[in-house]
């Protein structure tokens, strides 16, 4: 096998099975659900997503997508995919992917899908708490740093969207003639949190994705002033997993 990539959660590495070229991603840390929570989320989506033929415990076993360069055209057929994705929808927030695990992991550390009757209620219970507690917990936030995120967090009232849930720029896969979505932690969320998520750290031709999606699925007004909301989450996941480095941008983004 010929290693191609690797990150927080395993290895990906290029091989030949049964006369095709398939990727197999080695997970690398011992999580409990790992491959079955990220198979489960890639055939949730169903869209722009590498398919899935085979995964076990520690593996998984998907199509090969022959890398490319980023292009206009991949970014503004992305940010349609996405729309189409989203629309597919959940039955609540925080439901888990169809036959996926309740306890699932958000590169190296756990997340958990619990089913809420609102957002407000899933993102504070489920994306704030437990990471500011582990953010705690690890000496990568004070106590008194802490209590900036025990507040109400409000979005539009939406029916609950089919979530990517790590859309990070790395989580994209640029290939020959389009974008390809990667390492999911799906689950039923706001639609606004994947394109927020996208622009935390950058991606290439990001206002043509974003100009894609809206002309398909326009966002509620005010959603510019909603960005840093929607990064909060992933920002004290890297506070959790990676340390103080993370921690400013963690207090920044929940103080705006």
């Amino acid at each position: 096998m010929i290693p191609i990539g690797s990150g927080a959660s395993g290895t990906v590495y290029r091989t030949t099975r049964n006369n095709r070229t398939v990727a197999v991603k080695e997970r690398t840390t011992p999580e409990r659900n790992g491959a079955w929570a990220e198979a489960a989320s890639l055939r949730w989506l169903g869209t722009a997503v590498p398919e899935v033929f085979e995964w076990d415990e520690d593996r998984i076993v998907m199509q090969y997508i022959e890398p490319g360069e980023p292009t206009e055209h991949a970014a503004e057929e992305l940010g349609r995919a996405l729309a189409e994705i989203h629309a597919k929808g959940a039955a609540k927030h925080g439901s888990p992917p169809d036959d996926g695990p309740r306890d699932a992991w958000i590169g190296p550390v756990p997340m958990r899908n619990e089913e809420c009757d609102s957002w407000a209620e899933f993102y504070a219970s489920h994306r704030v708490e437990p990471y500011v507690r582990m953010a705690v917990d690890r000496g990568h936030l004070t106590r008194a740093e802490a209590k900036i995120f025990d507040r109400a967090w409000e979005a539009p009232d939406e029916p609950p969207a089919r979530v990517h849930g790590d859309l990070w720029n790395g989580n994209v896969h640029w290939g020959r003639d389009r974008a390809w979505l990667i390492d999911p932690a799906a689950h039923g969320g706001h639609r606004e949190s994947d394109l927020a998520m996208l622009e935390l750290f950058g991606c290439p031709h990001l206002e043509r994705v974003r100009g894609a999606y809206l002309e398909v699925a326009p966002f509620a007004g005010g959603w510019r002033d909603r960005v840093a909301l929607h990064q909060v989450f992933p920002l004290l996941v890297h506070v959790a997993a990676f340390g103080r480095s993370y921690t400013e941008r963690a207090l920044a983004a929940a103080r705006s």
